[in-house]
């Protein structure tokens, strides 16, 4: 009997906020896609930049959406994710003779992405010299800063206030 093919899906970033998870209520056939290998998002979905991210079946409901190039441009919570059309993604065959291309595949699906359920907080890390020379330019260092998944911060300032003054 030809079970019906996924007709919703949902799209979740990681706790940590490096990926996305797209959930289907059901087993598929992965598009008959092969399942060890990793492709390009657009093949299979599309949203905004969808070129610069890689896909990979976790297993038989489940895709892990990575950035794969360094751009400004990341998927934001509420975007929309669109399975294309005529994917040919349908429930996971569990006929005898492995036989279910008379099957229906999904039609176009969105989900809007979720937020993490619990987000990784960032932690700022800055380093700096001990002591400096005179008229010696003075750097700050974060680049061991935590937690902000690769997008630049909203907001990104420093203010240097003097505890003594000096005569």
């Amino acid at each position: 009997e030809a079970l019906p093919p996924p007709t919703s899906m949902e799209a979740q970033y990681n706790d940590a906020g490096t990926y996305i998870i797209i959930s289907f209520p059901q087993l598929t056939n992965r598009a008959l896609m092969e399942a060890t290998e990793g492709f390009l998002c657009d093949i299979l979905f599309g949203f905004t930049g969808s070129q610069e991210y890689e896909c990979f079946w976790m297993d038989d409901s489940h895709i892990r959406l990575s950035k794969n190039r360094i751009s400004e441009n990341f998927i934001q919570i509420n975007d929309t994710l669109t399975l294309k059309p005529k994917m040919n993604l349908k429930a996971k065959c569990n006929n005898i003779d492995n036989d279910c291309s008379s099957w229906d595949s999904s039609t176009i699906i969105r989900a809007y992405v979720k937020a993490p359920h619990n987000p990784t907080i960032p932690t700022i890390s800055i380093s700096a010299p001990e002591s400096l020379e005179p008229c010696s330019p003075f750097f700050l260092d974060l680049s061991a800063t935590i937690g902000k998944v690769g997008r630049p911060w909203q907001v990104s300032e420093v203010i240097v206030t003097s505890a003594s003054q000096s005569t």
